[in-house]
């Protein structure tokens, strides 16, 4: 049957008189909705869930769909997800249910509110999880399963925990989850997709949805079935076409480079002559209040396309050739040993002190021709030639039960610190004599797995328990504690010497705790020794690497890493991650890169930075690159963070612009998902426009205007069970719901807090500052005259100062922030009550949320202002602060909401209380919007404006209100009133 502009739904006489769904969609023109990628007009409905108990529940929908799209990729066969409904935040893991197709099996599922742990009838692997919790898997191949291109009846019913799903009248599979009662919540409905852990929508139908049900009910089989077969007169048998959604924007993409962009033919026509100086000097320099590229004294624009090996020399080099013609000279290219990807450079390092340089000038030279003006970041990977692990069997990176990522060592081997010191100076060495040295700015110095130095191995699991790291462990133990009796006075055990010690298990490392959501000191010695271990043992490889990086070279280039992603991260026990404090310190290394959140990148949201602590890197005059690793609509994956139609993708391109801008960064574009996904003219004829700009705004202003601090404590991390969903809460999503509050902010790591040229703030919002450090009374100190020196207010979370080495202490959180405490053990599945909204509650909305706290904290000060209560227990409070400023406690996670009213409180100004993102400097403002309609931006003064999008001049306004849609993004120049240039 072929659906078109002449099929009408008929009414839902099909159902039982007596039973009338209590809500339903169903499109308005009649038609069946097309839902697909990319999406369009996705339907997102406010869900009546006052009508429903959650102890039985049933939808049911009547839905075709479609087969694989040729040329997108979606799906690989009918395996992939299909999303029917969703309800919930999957950003916050508060999913009421989710109903889809995975391989054309009905998935029900939902997430434990207490747990956040997935439950009910779910795909795993490539099976289903059916039975009692899940417990018995069913290979998918063996499952009911919808038919593609013909309408199906599919349903789900829940009982009490138990749940049944249905294809065409038949039941499909039965199981049961923990969970008695769905929590229904008031979140919208969203049909035709899923949502990703971002809370961005992914796993599009592709196919028709014909209409969806809900009942408060579980429907019984005979019910099911007997509404299968009345659905039948609406929607009969016969094959259903299914138009490609995505078409239409293939139409004129090319791939294959055949058809060249219009912009690259101008280019090609009329190609710059080559560079002509012998040498060239890259260093770092402070400008304009940010850190900035400087080349032969002149600050230049260093906006960066990288390619990944995993396309044809030629497609790399047609898509260099499209950024030259874009206007960016800077280039990334990857040098790596494996042989895995044979296209770019590979295979250079043969074995130790014998390599081929002829592929490393083979591919340059190539990149200097698509672009006679490049400037070429080489990405110099440090991993190790195969057979090389055969040789040192005792220093590969291994699992405890000795699993390995192939021939690559442990970071503490010293036989590896050798050989890729030596291969990669030689490198260096061959690349500074070559007749194109002067297009080389710089080395991006990758170590271990994804190049970004984790250990290698830890894919695999909890590492490395290889018998060189385990020497090397003891070797830091001797020097951290001197003698075998003060190891076994830290350990509390009296068999442990530094000849006997061992790397603690993986049940002793991983998901476990001895004092709820901490690590207990005085227990857990060994394994937060363990931590420490790991992180410094990957400084001092980085800091030994860029050491010899310099050394190599005959003129300054720039030094890079991958580091610093303990703001993103949900597992550090395995990254070693904790030491950004002493890369920062480190005079070798100029620049930090990382990707852009991936769960946190879609439009919307922030695009914030992996590395996120940008006002600690301007302290310390290290640039930063957002690697901008961007999937764009016509990436060939079904990822969260794809941006499925081409509007977003620009919009959300044009944020990494503005956030670059208002954050004083760089800008790395990653074709990571292959050179062809940004070879369409819109996407290059954006790039260009940003070329231009960056060009022409390299003098505009970019000090901070920031009047709140986040503080952030790596050091507090090691003290954390981090499977733990809080661990989250006060540290990456702090960080988001920042970007959401409505003030330009700047993040510092804790240790930061007591450099002298760091700047004072009207707010200081202490994340995770649960540690003071050894000398805790004098760490307190420090922080009270930080805070007296313009008797700035604090926002303390959760469980200020707490953690000592001799114990816990709430006296210590007492003397730290002026509020008395009441340990609460534990606090379980309370919901949040705020007084009448005023001062720091001000803004706060109602919190869905059940919160549960082990250890907990009351606040039992007499005359604190108490603005929040779980269970009757003060947890959301202010008081005047020993420093003599407000003090304000929460220990409930951070909301928009509430950072915004304990900042207006403070006296700080609000540029935007709608909840978008707003992000400024002195020279700079970007607002992208969170959601349709009029967004209001109230200046901190009179401002002339520049819309750098369309030209537009604004001569002296300090308010402005805009009709925004939903990932809109808008970026200003901003100038005094006077100010010309705009």
């Amino acid at each position: 049957m072929k659906i078109g502009s002449v099929f009408v739904l008929a009414s839902l006489v099909f159902l039982s008189a007596a039973l009338e769904p209590v809500f339903e969609f169903r499109p308005a023109d009649g038609k069946p909705y097309h839902a697909g990628d990319p999406p369009e007009d996705l339907p997102r409905l406010r869900f009546p869930e006052e009508k429903f108990s959650g102890e039985q529940f049933t939808v049911e929908a009547w839905v075709a769909p479609g087969g694989v799209v040729p040329g997108t990729f979606q799906f690989i066969g009918n395996n992939g997800y299909r999303g029917i409904v969703f309800k919930g935040n999957r950003g916050r893991m508060n999913v009421d249910f989710s109903f889809q197709l995975y391989d054309m099996v009905p998935n029900f599922s939902l997430v434990n509110p207490d747990t956040k742990i997935w439950e009910g009838i779910l795909r795993y692997h490539d099976k289903l999880r059916t039975g009692k919790y899940g417990t018995e898997l069913v290979p998918l191949k063996e499952c009911v399963k919808a038919e593609p291109f013909r309408w199906n009846h599919v349903a789900a019913a829940f009982d009490k925990g138990k749940i049944t799903t249905y294809v065409n009248g038949k039941i499909a599979a039965c199981g049961t989850s923990r969970t008695r009662s769905l929590p229904i919540s008031d979140s919208a409905v969203q049909i035709g997709c899923g949502q990703g852990d971002g809370g961005g929508s992914m796993a599009f139908f592709n196919g028709y949805i014909g209409s969806v049900s809900f009942y408060d009910t579980a429907l019984s089989q005979e019910q099911i079935a007997e509404n299968f077969r009345a659905g039948k007169n609406v929607y009969p048998d016969g094959r259903v076409e299914v138009p490609r959604r995505r078409a239409a924007l293939f139409a004129g993409y090319s791939p294959d480079f055949r058809r060249k962009l219009a912009l690259t033919e101008r280019f090609e026509r009329n190609i710059p002559a080559p560079l002509q100086e012998k040498n060239s000097k890259f260093e770092v320099v402070m400008h304009n209040g940010a850190p900035a590229i400087r080349h032969n004294g002149e600050i230049v624009p260093c906006m960066t396309v990288a390619v990944a090996p995993r396309d044809s020399d030629e497609k790399m080099n047609a898509s260099l050739r499209d950024f030259a013609a874009a206007g960016m000279p800077f280039q990334g290219l990857l040098m790596q040993n494996m042989t895995i990807w044979r296209n770019g450079i590979y295979g250079w390092f043969l074995a130790p002190g014998k390599y081929d340089f002829s592929r490393i000038d083979t591919v340059i030279q190539a990149a200097v021709r698509a672009n006679p003006r490049a400037r070429i970041m080489l990405r110099l990977k440090l991993d190790m030639p195969r057979g090389w692990a055969k040789l040192h069997r005792r220093e590969a990176g291994c699992t405890v039960d000795g699993k390995t990522d192939r021939d690559q060592p442990s970071f503490s081997s010293p036989a590896w610190r050798r050989d890729a010191m030596e291969a990669m100076q030689a490198a260096i060495r061959h690349i500074e004599s070559s007749s194109y040295a002067h297009h080389i700015a710089g080395y991006l110095l990758s170590g271990g797995r994804a190049s970004e130095w984790y250990w290698w191995g830890s894919h695999h699991g909890l590492v490395d328990y290889s018998p060189v790291n385990r020497e090397a462990f003891r070797e830091y133990l001797k020097k951290r504690y001197r003698t075998d009796a003060a190891l076994r006075k830290a350990w509390n055990r009296s068999d442990v010497s530094f000849g006997t010690a061992e790397i603690p298990s993986p049940e002793q490392r991983s998901k476990v705790s001895e004092y709820g959501f901490f690590r207990y000191w005085p227990k857990a010695r060994a394994v937060i020794d363990y931590r420490m271990f790991a992180s410094d043992t990957v400084a001092d490889c980085i800091s030994m690497f860029a050491a010899g990086a310099k050394q190599a070279m005959k003129t300054p280039k720039l030094i890079g890493v991958f580091y610093g992603y303990t703001l993103w991260h949900r597992e550090l026990e395995n990254q070693g991650f904790h030491a950004l404090n002493r890369i920062l310190r480190d005079p070798n290394v100029d620049f930090l890169i990382g990707p852009t959140s991936y769960d946190r990148r879609r439009a919307g949201q922030e695009g914030d930075y992996l590395c996120g602590y940008t006002a600690s890197l301007r302290l310390h005059r290290k640039f930063y690159f957002d690697e901008a690793d961007m999937r764009t609509c016509f990436a060939v994956n079904n990822n969260v963070y794809r941006t499925p139609t081409l509007e977003e993708t620009l919009n959300v391109h044009w944020r990494s612009f503005g956030n670059s801008l208002t954050q004083g960064a760089g800008i790395q574009w990653l074709l990571l998902e292959g050179v062809s996904t940004f070879h369409h003219e819109k996407l290059m004829e954006q790039f260009a426009g940003m070329a231009r700009l960056e060009k022409s705004l390299l003098d505009q202003p970019r000090h901070s205007v920031a009047e709140v601090a986040l503080i952030v404590d790596e050091t507090s991390m090691m003290f954390v069970n981090d499977a733990k969903k809080q661990h989250q809460d006060y540290v990456r999503n702090a960080k988001a719901e920042c970007g959401h509050a409505g003030f330009p902010f700047d993040t510092y790591l804790f240790s930061d807090l007591f450099e002298d040229n760091m700047p004072d703030y009207k707010l200081y919002i202490f994340a995770n500052v649960w540690h003071l450090g050894l000398d805790e009374y004098e760490v307190l100190r420090k922080i009270h005259a930080r805070l007296s020196r313009n008797r700035a207010s604090a926002l303390w979370f959760y469980a200020p100062g707490f953690i000592t080495y001799g114990g816990n202490s709430l006296k210590l959180m007492n003397r730290l922030t002026g509020f008395e405490f009441r340990l609460e053990r534990p606090v379980r599945r309370a919901r949040l009550e705020v007084a009448a909204p005023a001062g720091m509650s001000k803004y706060m909305k109602p919190d869905p949320e059940y919160y549960t706290f082990d250890p907990g904290f009351s606040v039992v000060s007499p005359d604190a202002v108490i603005h929040g209560r779980l269970r009757n227990l003060p947890v959301l409070a202010e008081i005047r602060g020993p420093w003599g400023g407000k003090s304000f406690y929460s220990l409930t996670r951070p909301t928009a909401g509430l950072l915004r009213g304990a900042a207006e409180a403070a006296g700080v100004h609000i540029w935007n209380r709608s909840g978008d993102l707003v992000r400024a400097n002195a020279g700079f403002l970007m607002i992208h919007a969170d959601g349709n309609g009029r967004k209001e931006v109230r200046l901190p003064g009179k401002r002339r404006l520049k819309n750098l999008a369309d030209g537009t001049v604004l001569p002296a306004v300090d308010r402005l209100s805009l009709d925004m849609r939903h990932g809109e993004t808008v970026i200003y120049q901003m100038n005094p009133p006077a100010a010309s240039g705009l």
